[in-house]
């Protein structure tokens, strides 16, 4: 089990000026370990992720994973990322790249539920996209 760190570590995180060894990287791990890494990161720092860990039959291509924080980033607003994860020789794919091109152009997230009800809502909202 990763520790959760208090706010005075995570700002000297965030400052650069602790980094546990528990993050620390060989430049040539398994993409396994740079996600099991991420996930402890996330854990300590408070940061929601996201990660398909099996995406067969899921359209292909979406990034490993989307990170956020709940309380938003230094000097307010609040960043959503979306990551592919890949060793020091992995290859981006087709579908990959494709995702990550359109994903770059996006300036604005509009999150919602919707039910059956709103189908109508969600019409309108796609067609003024």
């Amino acid at each position: 089990m990763t520790e959760v760190w208090t706010l005075e570590q995570y700002a000297a995180y965030q400052a650069g000026q602790h980094v546990p060894r528990f993050l620390t990287m060989d430049a040539s791990a398994p993409e396994e370990d740079l996600e099991e890494r991420l996930r402890q990161l996330c854990e300590a720092t408070g940061h929601y992720r996201y990660h398909t860990r099996k995406s067969t039959g899921s359209t292909p291509g979406w990034p490993d994973d989307a990170i956020v924080h709940p309380e938003g980033d230094i000097g307010g607003g609040s960043t959503l990322f979306l990551w592919e994860l890949k060793t020091a020789t992995g290859q981006v794919s087709p579908a990959q790249r494709r995702w990550l091109e359109a994903l770059e152009k996006v300036t604005r997230v509009e999150v919602g539920v919707y039910r059956p009800c709103d189908w109508e809502i969600i019409l309108e909202k796609l067609r003024r996209a």
